[in-house]
């Protein structure tokens, strides 16, 4: 269970440094309780934001094809956000972790441009729970806090490939 809390939590300082740093306020309502200090780096959170849109395909070209006023409906959105989390874990899980940071950060900048921020608690939160619990959860058992470290490696090798 601390591993999953551990991992939310992680994300949630992603979401949150990410938006805060395109100039929007966002702090999650159910913040993991616990001091997971050391997880988390800023280093992680730019290259997140370097990525942004890159990988077309599963991004932009789905939000442009919905028209927002379908898109930002609740059962839609949370669809739509499963269906892109799923995306995300069709390769490596250490890419997945970090095409799922950009992704939910995307879906959480489109959701404040059109001024419904709310949706972020209904559906980009309850998303990171479930992806770890599906695809994730075997491959932390076990490993120490290294993992950490391996996740902001791969990521900068994702970005420096797809520069």
């Amino acid at each position: 269970m601390r591993r999953r809390l551990v991992f939310i939590k992680f994300v949630y300082d992603t979401l949150t440094y990410c938006l805060d740093i395109v100039g929007f306020r966002w702090v999650p309502e159910e913040y993991p309780l616990g001091e997971y200090r050391g997880y988390f780096r800023n280093k992680y959170g730019d290259y997140v934001l370097l990525y942004r849109n890159a990988n077309d395909e599963t991004y932009r070209k789905i939000i442009r094809k919905v028209p927002h006023k379908i898109l930002l409906q609740e059962m839609t959105l949370l669809q739509f956000i499963q269906s892109g989390a799923n995306l995300c874990f069709d390769g490596l899980l250490m890419e997945g972790i970090f095409r799922l940071c950009a992704f939910l950060v995307d879906t959480s900048i489109f959701c404040f441009r059109y001024h419904r921020p709310y949706l972020i608690e209904i559906s980009v939160c309850p998303c990171i729970g479930f992806v770890y619990d599906l695809y994730l959860k075997s491959m932390f058992k076990g490993r120490d806090n290294s993992i950490w470290r391996d996740i902001l490696i791969k990521s900068i090798e994702m970005v420096e490939n797809e520069e």
